[in-house]
């Protein structure tokens, strides 16, 4: 569904921008006229802004950070917008990052504000442009970058976090590929011949892997291109079929068992970028919207596009979201309380910090739960080869 950025005016004159995602124009024109705003522009985003969150692209979060906070030391100290660009710059170790720089210097120099210099640049995520924007608005746009450098810090604290609890098993899957094959190309060849020539029979388990070495010495080179093909289906079929992704991603949230874990880190990253995004001033839809391509995950993203229609038309935040059940009721209970009670931004807050802590009690617990799976999996198969070989050193052994 294509996200569309309006611009519109309101009963009292005043000037109301945004970004909502609906099928068509028309309907876009027709959701704020029912809201009683009259739109002057209507445009399709094509920034990508679904982009936002997508880890493999772009410029990483720790260097959107450092960016920010530069920006936050720079302005807050009194240097004007112009000469903070310029001295950035000349400091950023991201190559992308630091041409992006040079070209919004440019266009700041010509006349340009931030924002506008920022949203020329698909690489520049949509949110850290809004907010930008926000900040010239208001006035405020030192304390939105150091906003924005926590909120990235945070994203990429995350990041590691999880990156660090999958990399064990990804090590312990690698390390019995390489045993299996050490012991399968070198050892088991020797005993065998030795075995053999003693006159023996070989045990069901030698027999086994001897055929599997067999196996993969004969087609090695028609295994290698399965591999590859394997890994070209889901590089460019599963990678990028909307439908497949999402089946994946909806599991993710709805299994009895991982959703549990899963949908605190979910719940952590929607509620920190709800808040602050309503916090900045953005329009409640605009940020939902922008908060659903935060979670990066299609399932809920959906779901939150669904609510936003039906919050566009007046229907309550916290009643909406929890109609959907993609979070826990603790989020909801909290969001409603937020809107009766007028302080929506500071129960965001509040809600995010709480559900951060339990997102990375989540990540520990995700570990828990991956780390005796692989170690018994690496023991069955490490220990399968090595029975393989003893058997036959035993019956040997035996004989004489």
């Amino acid at each position: 569904m294509p996200v569309f950025l309006y611009e519109g005016k309101s009963l009292d004159g005043s000037t109301v921008k945004g970004m909502i995602e609906l099928e068509t124009q028309d309907d876009v024109k027709d959701m704020l006229r029912s809201k009683g705003i009259f739109p002057t522009s209507v445009r399709e985003n094509n920034k990508g802004a679904t982009l936002e969150f997508n880890i493999n692209k772009g410029i990483p979060f720790y260097h959107l950070a450092i960016l920010c906070r530069q920006f936050y030391f720079a302005l807050s100290a009194g240097i004007p917008m112009l000469r903070s660009i310029a001295m950035i710059k000349d400091q950023i170790e991201h190559k992308k990052l630091k041409k992006i720089l040079d070209n919004v210097y440019d266009e700041v120099q010509k006349g340009s504000t931030l924002s506008e210099g920022f949203r020329k640049h698909k690489d520049i995520p949509f949110m850290l442009t809004s907010m930008v924007e926000v900040g010239e608005a208001t006035g405020n746009i030192d304390k939105v970058m150091e906003e924005m450098a926590d909120y990235y810090d945070k994203q990429h604290r995350q990041k590691k976090k999880i990156d660090a609890a999958l990399t064990y098993p990804k090590f312990l899957l690698v390390f019995a590929i390489c045993i299996v094959i050490g012991l399968v190309s070198f050892v088991v060849p020797t005993f065998v011949d030795t075995i053999l020539s003693a006159g023996q029979e070989l045990p069901v388990p030698t027999q086994i892997i001897i055929s599997i070495t067999e196996f993969i010495n004969s087609n090695f080179l028609l295994l290698l291109l399965i591999v590859i093909g394997l890994y070209a289906i889901k590089k460019f079929f599963i990678d990028t079929n909307y439908s497949i992704q999402y089946k994946i991603d909806k599991f993710l949230v709805t299994d009895k068992h991982l959703g549990k874990i899963t949908q605190q880190i979910f719940t952590a990253r929607f509620a920190r970028t709800f808040g602050m995004l309503v916090k900045g001033g953005m329009s409640i839809i605009e940020a939902l919207t922008i908060a659903g391509n935060a979670v990066d995950n299609r399932f809920i993203k959906k779901s939150i596009d669904e609510s936003t229609k039906l919050i566009s038309t007046g229907a309550g935040i916290g009643d909406t979201l929890e109609s959907k059940k993609i979070f826990p009721s603790m989020l909801t209970q909290m969001i409603k309380v937020g809107e009766d009670t007028g302080s929506l931004d500071n129960i965001l807050k509040k809600t995010s910090e709480y559900y951060e802590i339990e997102a990375e009690f989540a990540i520990q617990k995700l570990t828990s739960l991956i780390e005796p799976i692989m170690i018994v999996f690496l023991a069955f198969i490490v220990g399968f080869v090595v029975i393989s070989i003893a058997m036959p050193m035993f019956q040997v052994m035996g004989t004489v």
